[in-house]
């Protein structure tokens, strides 16, 4: 049966004044309030009210878990709500923290229970087991530190700043790359308190007198935070503004800080956070250097509706690109009409893994759709030729080979017609109205030239 939640507010210092009331309809107290909590999170769940009495979101789910979450998360994530809905209002910069994955979550909850540490304890990291995923997606524009930069620009941009404190930092990212980026974050984080926040304070500086948005952050940070080392890992950082109904997702080990806007957030049912800087809270420096990811510009940003970051999987495998040499449209959506280097779909390209910031159809509805397009177009076997053959045939061994053989004998690829497919016997021509020519690869299979996932059958 269908119930209202009443949902709690968490009043962080960091949380704006107005947003949250604004949006609950109530009047506002004054005081920051900076997160709603939607879920069953222990540390604050939603209540809801049963025969007039309120009753914990979490309480009702242990009470019938088959009947609240469905039999099917029940027998893949327990008795218990996977995740937790927020809603963020932030005035203020966040910490830059990272999260652990599951198993890093689970050494980690396991480490500390031995030691005896409270699971209240401040300066404990891990809370529970669980690994804490997070995506925002932007109601206001939102503003955000978002994983690490590129090391050559990080270094152009050092070189800017021209802190002679900073010593061969520039250096070290421009020639070593992601293992230069990797000593420098350990050299920072291990800095002494007194080291790190003269070095924090020069960078401030320089700041105040460079241009670009990045110094202008630092030097905003710098005011909200004196002396913190996170001013230095900022200078690390990608910073990133999401316009409204964008998102972006963090994977475990990737650095992050939200800086200012409202957005709703989707994570793990999971408190286990591990902090870096721009923080009063406990910085666990060891445990965070154990857990981060250091791919340059590995975060993850896209739109439900924007062909940025999305692949299509059927049809021509269309990959969006800044500025199409196909057709020169900057639009979204896929709407190139010609498939050369470059273009929108790109035959030259290697098709995108389901990596954070990808959505790719799945494969069943790849395979339907693939089906029904083979079923009603009509291809010879000289347009199959002359299409434009995909990079990725390579990783179907079976056909690739074949191809390969068929070109380096300078002869074209073998194909017969028939009424219909061999391998599953009669014909279309009743069904569809019309004699239908298939095409028959080497193998005995057929394959569309349109159809990625028949290009190379195997």
């Amino acid at each position: 049966m269908p119930a209202l939640l009443d949902n709690p507010v968490q009043p962080y210092p960091w949380g704006s004044t107005t947003v949250l009331p604004d949006l609950l309809g109530v009047p506002a107290t004054g005081e920051p309030q900076a997160e709603l909590w939607v879920g069953a999170h222990p540390a604050a769940p939603s209540r809801v009210e049963l025969d007039g009495k309120p009753v914990s979101l979490a309480e009702l789910i242990a009470g019938d878990p088959e009947a609240t979450l469905g039999p099917g998360v029940r027998r893949r994530f327990g008795p218990r709500l996977p995740y937790l809905l927020k809603v963020l209002a932030v005035e203020r910069p966040l910490s830059i923290q990272a999260h652990p994955t599951a198993a890093q979550a689970q050494a980690g909850y396991e480490a500390e229970e031995a030691a005896g540490v409270p699971r209240d304890a401040p300066h404990r990291s891990y809370r529970d087991r669980s690994p804490k995923p997070e995506m925002v997606v932007a109601l206001t524009e939102f503003e955000a530190l978002l994983g690490f930069r590129d090391p050559a620009r990080t270094a152009d941009l050092i070189d800017s700043l021209a802190v002679s404190a900073l010593g061969d930092a520039a250096a070290l990212l421009r020639y070593d790359g992601t293992d230069g980026l990797q000593a420098l974050v350990r050299r920072w984080l291990l800095l002494p308190p007194d080291g790190a926040a003269h070095l924090a304070r020069s960078v401030a500086e320089a700041a105040r007198a460079a241009r670009g948005e990045l110094p202008r952050l630092v030097a905003r940070l710098a005011e909200l935070y004196p002396g913190d080392r996170g001013i230095l890992l900022a200078l690390l950082l990608r910073h990133e503004r999401l316009a409204p109904g964008e998102a972006a997702f963090t994977p475990a080990g990737m650095p992050h800080a939200y800086l200012h806007g409202v957005a709703v957030e989707v994570q793990a049912s999971s408190d286990n956070t591990l902090r870096a800087g721009l923080t009063g809270k406990h910085v666990d420096t060891d445990g965070l250097l154990r857990i981060l990811r250091y791919e340059a510009d590995a975060g993850a940003r896209g739109s439900p509706r924007s062909a940025r970051g999305t692949a299509w999987r059927c049809s021509r495998r269309r990959l969006r690109s800044s500025g199409c040499s196909g057709c020169g449209s900057t639009a979204a959506g896929p709407n190139c009409p010609v498939p050369v280097p470059g273009s929108c779909w790109s035959p030259t390209a290697r098709p995108p893994s389901p990596r954070p910031g990808r959505t790719l159809r799945s494969a069943a509805a790849g395979r339907r759709s693939c089906r029904r397009r083979n079923a009603r177009r009509r291809w010879t076997g000289e347009a199959s030729r002359s299409w434009p053959r995909p990079a990725w045939t390579a990783q179907r061994p079976a056909l690739a080979r074949a191809a390969e053989a068929a070109e380096a004998a300078k002869a074209p690829r073998d194909t017969a017609r028939t009424t219909g497919p061999p391998h599953r016997g009669g014909t279309w021509a009743d069904k569809w109205g019309g004699r239908q020519e298939w095409l028959l690869a080497v193998e005995g299979r057929r394959s569309s030239p349109r159809c990625s996932r028949t290009w190379a059958s195997p």
